[in-house]
């Protein structure tokens, strides 16, 4: 078999490097994502095809693989670049075009066919290139070199395109970084391809310092920023260069000065150690503030900021001013531009809802919702960890979780979400934008949040716990104010006082009702608002409130007052006493009776002219009460005690009035039963009215009833006097028509009374009627026909009046 060439034994070293780690992501098992799995195809095609370059370099196609060699050298290449094109769009989640899928299906097969039907066309073609590539197989490699740069390019275009559209700098980092492998992807393939030996050993090694690179930025969230470390090494790189030239020039300077003095060597020393420790750390220091200015154009002292931000927030107490002051703290001092605070208003069993403050007007939601027990609320609320948008993005397990919250969130912009929590509860979520700069977050930039984040949860619970406070006295304010306006509305008088006699309350019912002067305001001892009501027994209730813990309702006191004169008060006293039933104080609520016994008093005096039922009604429907006269149906009763005359004459006059009074008793009792109205006594004649001043049914009827009813009692009086006192007899004339009827006088002395044709007419059939007997006219008869047992009297011919009347003798009533 012979020595195995250098090229030999670099192609089987780099198919053993691809193969370890082709194991290596085997043994981490990620196969369930896309990723793994294309760049896992990705490492067995570029193994395949080392193993066939070392196969090649050790003459072995020659003796086993001659016949296929030519016709498969360049397709595990072309394949591969293929796949990670497809690993590159996967990685961007960008989709691939199936379109391209036969574009690179079909170039394999073009070359396939090219190499079979032209070979023989340019086996004998003399180019300039070089012999090595135009034997019977150099267009198959041409070909194959023109799809794989193809491919390539295409793959460093989209990438190019979505670093520009991504806003998140970790998203471009990890962009570069995978830019940073494909272009040493495809460096070692156009130098493989050059076919020089020495050119190729190189590429192959170059092409498989990509693969790690592939591995590293799917197996890892957190990745080295590339911006940040070339910084950091043009910065250690100048200040190097700083410290060399000062060191040259000093020790230069210092040896062209001082040669030839004795002992110069000591002397340049001392002196360059002078110099050193007096001009160089300040010089250094002033280049370092200048490259660090230049090149990460903003850098901030942890601790400054930190101090800073405590004194900003710290006396702060009105949510939004809070967060205005934190958020403009931030775009100051960290010169990030774009941030919110996400405040926990709400939790259920599934989600828990925000509501969002910033200073970015109009431009985010004003709330926002996320999934319980993700990973993503796991690591913000159960961990306290901060999470950025670039994990939420690049992790399946984030995104899918809660794929609604993580899209809402990305929608918004923000880079970072950090965890604001006091005693182990959340209270709310900062949100953060890339820095203005456009480099990464650092973990101690991530630090310094949570810090921010801690000092931040201090200010809003002090900021919630002041809303709070301002909320319940706002909230007390209105119950107090609604307690006045309350007290001030109604009419009841309400007083209350402490234990130790002191005036907590009164209100201005309370101060009309006793008439108490402005002086007396809460404060004051209760013995001066009872000035005028010790004559009576309210300060005795008092004391025995106090003393039992008794209530007392409705009790009823009369006392003078200098404005009002006599007033009738009734009093509720109930003991006041706090959450744990100890007495506090005495409620007392005041009514005022002074006017009701006054209308009491004028209703018991009506109540001797009406029905009690009609007095009853009368307050409870004024609206049916009309001043004036109106015209309406009414019932007319007269009644008169016939030989009253003849009778008087041989009577004492006081005797006399007591019969009168007597007889003329048992008629108006008569009347009051069935709710008619007395409207006037004449003499020995009595007249009564009914449907008025109310409406009344039946009206005919009740006036026949009350007609019966007083010769009824006219007639047990008769039987229980015997024959030893006078006898007299009631003549009753009733008839039902159209009067006028309402008060009839002047403003100083009124009589409500009834006048028309149908009073003239029942009064003229009172007149004819016997002694002993009821008459009833046509009409009245008419109306009770149904209801009374009744027989024509006489036709008479009354006086004012054309036509005869038919009058009928009432017998009995049903």
């Amino acid at each position: 078999m012979g020595t195995l060439s250098e090229q030999a034994i670099i192609s089987l070293t780099i198919a053993l490097a691809h193969l370890a780690l082709f194991g290596y992501l085997v043994i981490k098992r990620r196969f369930k994502h896309h990723l793994p799995n294309l760049l896992m195809g990705y490492l067995g095609l570029t193994t395949a095809w080392n193993l066939v370059a070392f196969a090649q370099a050790s003459s072995l196609t020659d003796r086993f693989l001659g016949f296929i060699w030519p016709t498969t050298f360049i397709y595990p290449l072309v394949l591969s670049v293929i796949v990670i094109w497809a690993f590159t769009h996967a990685f961007l989640e960008t989709g691939i075009r199936k379109l391209w899928f036969v574009i690179g299906a079909g170039s394999i097969l073009v070359i396939t066919g090219i190499i079979e039907f032209i070979s023989p066309l340019i086996a004998n073609i003399s180019l300039p290139v070089g012999n090595r590539i135009l034997d019977n197989h150099g267009a198959a490699l041409w070909l194959g070199a023109v799809t794989i740069f193809l491919f390539l390019g295409l793959t460093i275009r989209s990438c190019l395109e979505a670093q520009n559209e991504t806003y998140s700098p970790r998203h471009r980092n990890r962009i570069q970084i995978l830019l940073l492998s494909l272009a040493l992807l495809g460096f070692g393939l156009g130098l493989h391809l050059s076919l020089n030996p020495l050119a190729q050993a190189i590429g192959l090694i170059i092409q498989w310092l990509g693969a790690p690179i592939l591995i590293y930025i799917i197996l890892n969230q957190n990745l080295i920023d590339i911006n940040t470390g070339l910084k950091e090494f043009v910065n250690f790189l100048v200040l190097t260069l700083m410290t060399l030239v000062f060191y040259g020039f000093t020790v230069y300077g210092l040896q062209t000065i001082l040669t030839g003095i004795p002992q110069a060597e000591i002397i340049i020393a001392v002196i360059a150690a002078f110099l050193l420790t007096v001009f160089y750390l300040p010089l250094r220091q002033m280049t370092q503030n200048s490259v660090e200015r230049v090149l990460f154009r903003h850098r901030y002292t942890y601790e400054r900021v930190i101090k800073d931000y405590i004194q900003a927030i710290n006396n702060i107490l009105f949510m939004k001013d809070l967060v205005a002051i934190s958020l403009n703290f931030i775009k100051k001092n960290l010169n990030i531009h774009r941030g919110a605070f996400f405040l926990l208003n709400n939790q259920d069993d599934q989600n828990y809802y925000f509501s969002i403050l910033s200073t970015l007007n109009g431009e985010l939601p004003n709330t926002v919702s996320l999934k319980k027990n993700t990973p993503l609320t796991e690591q913000l609320i159960d961990q306290g960890l901060s999470v950025s948008q670039y994990i939420l993005d690049v992790v399946p397990e984030f995104r899918q979780a809660d794929e609604k919250g993580v899209q809402m969130l990305k929608a918004m912009a923000f880079e970072q979400y950090v965890p604001i929590k006091r005693n182990h509860l959340l209270i709310g979520i900062i949100a953060l934008g890339p820095f203005a700069s456009g480099a990464p977050y650092t973990m101690r930039d991530i630090e310094l949040f949570s810090t921010l984040a801690a000092q931040t949860a201090i200010a809003l619970e002090n900021a919630r716990l002041f809303e709070n406070v301002r909320r319940n006295l706002e909230e007390i304010t209105r119950i107090k104010n609604l307690m006045d306006n309350v007290f001030a509305s109604i009419k009841s008088g309400v007083i209350t006082a402490s234990t130790s006699d002191e005036l907590l309350m009164v209100n201005e019912a309370a101060y009309n009702i006793l008439s108490l002067p402005n002086t007396i305001t809460p404060g004051c001892n209760i013995k001066q608002l009872m000035k005028h009501l010790e004559n009576t027994a309210l300060p005795a209730l008092i004391r025995d409130v106090k003393t039992t813990q008794r209530s007392y309702h409705g009790y009823e006191i009369v006392s003078e007052l200098d404005n009002r004169g006599t007033i009738n008060l009734s009093i509720d006293l109930t003991p006041i006493k706090d959450a744990k039933k100890r007495l506090e104080g005495v409620a007392m609520v005041i009514n005022d009776l002074t006017e009701k016994s006054r209308l009491k008093a004028v209703q018991d005096m009506f109540r001797t002219y009406l029905s009690p039922a009609v007095v009853d009604r009368l307050p409870t429907d004024p609206a049916q009460l009309k001043l004036g006269g109106q015209r309406q149906e009414v019932s007319i009763l007269f009644a008169d005690i016939r030989g009253f005359t003849t009778f008087s004459e041989m009577q004492q006059p006081e005797d006399l009035i007591n019969i009168l009074n007597k007889y003329l008793s048992m008629a108006a009792e008569s009347i009051l039963i069935y709710e008619g109205t007395l409207d006037k006594f004449m003499g020995d004649a009595i007249m009564a009215i009914f449907n008025a001043p109310l409406p009344q049914e039946n009206h005919p009827l009740r006036a026949v009833r009350a007609a019966s009813a007083m010769q009824q009692k006219l007639n047990d009086f008769h039987s229980l006097i015997g024959d030893y006192a006078p006898r007299l007899q009631f003549g009753v004339g009733i008839h039902v028509g159209e009067a006028v009827v309402g008060n009839v006088g002047t403003n100083s002395r009124m009589d409500y009374t009834a006048i028309g044709d149908a009073v003239n007419l029942a009064k003229r059939i009172q007149e004819n009627t016997p002694g002993g007997k009821i008459l009833l006219s046509q009409n009245m008869y008419d109306c009770v026909r149904d209801h009374v047992n009744a027989v024509p009297f006489k036709i008479f011919t009354l006086k004012g009046r054309r036509e005869p009347e038919q009058t009928y003798e009432l017998l009995k009533v049903y």
